[in-house]
């Protein structure tokens, strides 16, 4: 990230501002949610800046790597994501969703039916049929 007044590239995630309601694209319950309230409002009421070790000891960042090596393992993770299964990840995706917001029985009911619809399209892909099963 450049930093505004410098123009080198600094170790934050999150640069501190005025204080704005609502300046997050998402919101903030991602936010309250991850850090808990009384660290969403500290952060959010002082706009300060939080730096890459802390983002990562929040869980605000899954890794932490050198500005040197941040395009190197920007193209790792790139490639790895895609060598996914398209269909598979369009489902886990789902399903990671909707693991926080719906109740542990129906999501186990959303596992099971995102298990069978993907095992239907292996098989019907393997043998060229869609007799399902």
């Amino acid at each position: 990230m450049r930093s505004p007044g410098g123009g080198r590239r600094r170790n934050i995630l999150h640069e501190g501002g005025r204080t704005r309601p609502g300046a997050r694209p998402d919101g903030l319950t991602p936010l309250v949610r991850q850090v808990g309230y009384g660290r969403a409002l500290e952060i959010c009421v002082t706009a300060r800046n939080i730096v890459a070790a802390e983002a990562l000891s929040l869980g605000l960042a899954h890794s932490v790597v050198p500005v040197n090596d941040l395009e190197s393992e920007t193209r790792a993770m790139a490639h790895t994501l895609l060598q996914a299964d398209t269909a598979a990840a369009r489902e886990v995706k789902q399903l990671v969703q909707s693991a926080e917001v719906v109740h542990v029985e129906h999501q186990r009911q959303l596992e099971a039916a995102a298990q069978t619809r993907l095992l239907r399209a292996r098989s019907a892909t393997a043998d060229g049929s869609d007799r399902g099963f």
